[in-house]
């Protein structure tokens, strides 16, 4: 816990630029592994199936008590989470 606001700021936007670091190693040995006239598809068919795989582990596990809960997200709205 800081009291520093700036010092915050740089503490939680470091993931966020580290996060991406692995694009540029990826594409660049997926292109020199690949023709010249097949680079886009392989890059395409990468990026999908990143998306793929991060959309599928984005709710794991599937039925977790926080996001199951009725009042877990009664903090957003002042009624609760559900239609009533």
């Amino acid at each position: 816990m800081t009291h520093s606001f700036l010092l915050a700021v740089v503490f939680m936007s470091l993931p966020g630029l580290l996060d991406y670091l692995w694009f540029g190693p990826t594409f660049a040995a997926l292109q020199s592994m690949v023709r010249p006239r097949t680079r886009a598809m392989v890059v395409a068919l990468q990026l999908f199936m990143t998306n793929l795989i991060g959309l599928a582990s984005a709710r794991w596990p599937p039925a977790s008590p926080a996001t199951s809960s009725p009042t877990s997200c009664a903090w957003a709205r002042p009624r609760g989470c559900g239609p009533r």
